[in-house]
């Protein structure tokens, strides 16, 4: 098996496991959403970070390093709510929610060859990394809320300039 081959092969496995973790995220999220405190949404708490940080994993070992990084940052986001020492707010609800449908179309657009520059993904990993830069413009026209609240690239106060 040549390199292109086994690139290819590795590829396959790693969009199969994004999809499987997708859809058990879906399935997770919706009861997290709904349980009440205690061990039982704590364990829930557990399988989601888990599972961002396969998905973080599994990326960095066929070098999608957008997913890998959206992955790291809600990893960090949901260590605090993993470790006891901060209420699982809605907000960090909707990003998990908003993550997976990103995660989604990551799997589609690497599935069918395409980049991932300009996409939900991209904006999402610049939001949570603070690095606005990251996400072109062109992003916002994905209708995304993450990318429409990134405001444009460049210094403040340059614009009409």
């Amino acid at each position: 098996m040549d390199r292109e081959q086994l690139q290819r092969r590795l590829m396959t496995t790693y969009l199969e496991e994004v999809d499987e973790h997708v859809r058990a995220l879906d399935r997770d999220l919706l009861a997290l959403e709904t349980a009440a405190e205690g061990p039982a949404r704590q364990a829930l708490v557990n399988v989601v970070f888990r599972a961002m940080h396969s998905l973080k994993g599994a990326s960095r070992a066929v070098s999608v390093a957008t997913v890998e990084r959206a992955c790291h940052a809600l990893e960090h986001k949901l260590a605090p709510v993993r470790e006891a020492s901060e209420p699982l707010a809605p907000g960090l609800i909707e990003l998990l929610f908003a993550a997976v449908d990103a995660l989604r179309d990551a799997a589609g657009r690497l599935r069918d060859g395409g980049s991932l520059a300009g996409t939900p993904i991209e904006a999402l990993a610049a939001r949570l990394t603070g690095d606005e830069v990251a996400a072109p413009a062109s992003s916002a026209s994905n209708g995304t809320a993450a990318a429409a609240s990134l405001p444009p690239p460049g210094p403040p106060g340059a614009a009409g300039s």
